[in-house]
């Protein structure tokens, strides 16, 4: 059973070149097992090994691993490493997103990740049933799951938190106080996929409930139907903003930041996506009288060169 792991850089490329390259990963220390939306089947498919990568902590204060917060685990011990760091399917859709994945964690943290050279722990990413992870650093060979359909970059960073020690949002030992879980709601067997984790288990990092975190669960998520929410938040507003899987939200990356202790300072565009109507800060010197206008769109042919005075 041929095994691979991914990493970013040079080596990358090298490895959508060459298929049975070897990368590891260093994640932080838990062995509890976690499954994302789409889990694992007690039975795994065939599967052809992809890449072995390692994680190096850059610009850090120390090469610590902290466990940051968990969302489930699984219970049962069938003797088969069902949970463990992914490895990697030789389709190159899948190649690429991983490695635009290890992209934005370079881009935005101290967390890399370089190609597998014998390291004790280490992260294998496979193409088994369902997108799942380990959580936290097992201290060997661990597999992360990029099974059919899970192939988008939001879906991978959400594994690879996992790996890294996150668990989901919705765990964490306050969730009562942000969301109900509508238990009639959930399919049967399920229901460990919503456990709340105590604080010997997970620790929030003293950063608030994240309803924006790519590691919350969405209103549907392990439902009867799709019309049957399991998770509705105290906050109305947000049951539509729950789940979301586009990126980091701007708490996962202070989390990451702190649990690794990166010591490197985020870009402006790491911190800011300009959607905020302080358009994130900026301030311009007057001239002519001119100032930052925020706007979702633009009539054909405008820039929005000084289009609005100052007040």
């Amino acid at each position: 059973m041929a095994e691979e792991f991914h990493t970013i850089g040079r080596s990358v490329v090298h490895f959508l070149q060459h298929h049975c390259t070897y990368y590891i990963f260093t994640p932080p220390m838990k062995n509890s097992r976690n499954f994302s939306e789409i889990p694992a089947a007690v039975a795994m498919i065939p599967r052809t090994a992809f890449w072995f990568f390692t994680v190096l902590i850059l610009f850090a204060s120390r090469n610590s691993f902290p466990v940051h917060h968990l969302l489930q685990d699984n219970d049962a011990d069938d003797g088969e490493l069902r949970d463990d760091i992914p490895e990697i399917n030789s389709d190159l859709n899948a190649k690429g997103v991983i490695l635009r994945a290890f992209e934005g964690f370079h881009l935005k943290s101290c967390v890399h990740f370089k190609p597998y050279d014998g390291e004790k722990s280490y992260v294998i990413f496979q193409k088994f049933q369902g997108c799942w992870s380990v959580t936290g650093d097992k201290k060997r060979g661990q597999n992360l799951s990029i099974g059919d359909g899970c192939d988008h970059k939001a879906i991978v960073t959400h594994e690879i938190l996992h790996a890294l020690g996150f668990y989901h949002e919705q765990t964490r030992t306050d969730r009562d106080d942000y969301v109900e879980i509508q238990w009639d709601h959930v399919l049967p067997a399920q229901e460990y996929n919503f456990k709340k984790h105590g604080t010997k288990t997970v620790t929030d990092l003293n950063t608030p409930y994240d309803y924006e975190s790519i590691m919350h669960y969405g209103p549907f998520s392990f439902g009867k139907n799709s019309s049957l929410a399991t998770i509705t938040t105290k906050m109305p507003e947000f049951n539509i903003i729950i789940g979301q899987r586009l990126d980091f939200s701007i708490t996962d990356l202070d989390r990451l930041n702190r649990m690794y202790n990166c010591t490197r300072s985020l870009t402006l565009l790491d911190q800011c996506d300009f959607e905020s109507n302080e358009i994130c800060g900026l301030v311009q010197e007057p001239v002519g009288d001119a100032g930052w206008m925020h706007k979702k769109s633009s009539p054909k042919g405008q820039d929005h060169t000084y289009i609005q005075q100052c007040e």
